[in-house]
């Protein structure tokens, strides 16, 4: 197969149409209408054996979590993610069949759910490992405003979507520093291979007056934090126990403390929205939240004026510098 070949068998995996496209894939660039607002860009890329592990037998879990980890940032915006353009550079070895066949069904699978089309790509080969880059695009919705890091203010509330540690927890299962068996092991990997983008949480957020900022947790919630009070000029004091914990952590952090404590703080890939928030705005925000059926909305902390520094409450240790840096050797 030649690579129009291959270009052709990905189309038929991946979902190309949408409201706002023009034209889809097949011609040099892509035509996209602007149906919302203002327009709003990320980019990320993934590596075999960096972003994943390598080697993998799950490359249908794979797309779908590193399609979703760069969909991720438009939720974290507080945006509508509209179009979406993939570019892969296999390796060498690969042919059009399993593993290659499985890790476009996944990206299909994460864009189809977040409601984005592939408007088209590039593919190349690669004598490395797998390389792949995700660019996404969206807008933001009338009455909404973007969400950016830099617009906290003393004496606001730190809040998260949904629960923390999950993804961290299975890459440590996965790498043998603790044993699970039985039920709890799909409860476990669950977070990591099949992350949720929280785009409608994004948008209700960015809708809200009283929320001042918001990240997606992808290299841990310590230092994702961190980020917001860098450039808000804050300082951000965590309460450890206040953290929510999807049911299986709970259940793992009785057995494997120090994992599962060093997770809540340290671990990336939950994908999941950490933002300041008014305290006169918060019980209402927490309420829609509720009534809309969007994942809970959990106050862990609050933040004075600093530096950027993360201080941790009601734990033993403090792992709140760490997280995951993209350049670390």
């Amino acid at each position: 197969m030649n690579e129009f070949d291959y270009i052709r068998r990905f189309l038929e995996l991946l979902p190309t149409t949408g409201e706002g496209v023009v034209v889809g894939p097949g011609d040099d660039c892509a035509v996209l209408r602007r149906p919302l607002g203002a327009p709003v860009v990320t980019v990320d890329m993934a590596v075999e054996g960096v972003h994943f592990p390598s080697p993998t037998t799950r490359w249908e879990d794979v797309g779908f979590r590193t399609a979703t980890a760069a969909i991720s940032d438009i939720g974290a915006m507080g945006g509508e993610p509209t179009w979406m353009v993939v570019s892969m550079a296999l390796p060498r070895s690969w042919g059009f069949d399993e593993p290659l066949e499985h890790l476009v069904k996944g990206v299909g699978k994460a864009a189809a759910v977040a409601g984005t089309p592939v408007v088209g790509g590039d593919l190349t080969r690669t004598s490395g490992p797998l390389v792949l880059s995700f660019t996404v695009g969206g807008e933001f919705v009338e009455g909404s405003k973007p969400l950016l890091r830099s617009g906290g203010h003393p004496g606001d509330i730190v809040a998260v979507t949904g629960t923390v540690g999950g993804a961290f927890a299975a890459v440590a299962w996965m790498a043998g520093e603790f044993k699970v068996e039985g039920a709890l092991v799909p409860q476990l990997e669950a977070p990591y291979w099949r992350p949720t983008a929280r785009i409608a949480e994004g948008k209700r957020l960015a809708q809200t007056p009283g929320v001042t900022s918001a990240i997606d947790i992808s290299d841990g919630l310590a230092q994702d934090l961190g980020h917001i009070c860098a450039a808000s000029g804050l300082e951000a004091i965590v309460d450890f126990r206040a953290i929510p914990r999807s049911p299986a952590l709970q259940t793992l952090e009785l057995l494997y403390p120090d994992v599962i404590r060093k997770a809540l703080m340290s671990g990336g890939d939950d994908y999941e929205l950490l933002c300041l928030v008014a305290p006169e705005a918060l019980e209402g925000l927490i309420g829609q939240f509720r009534e809309e059926g969007l994942a809970p909305l959990t106050p862990i902390g609050r933040v004075v004026p600093g530096k950027g520094a993360v201080r941790l409450e009601g734990a033993d240790e403090d792992w709140s510098s760490s997280g995951y840096t993209h350049s670390q050797e």
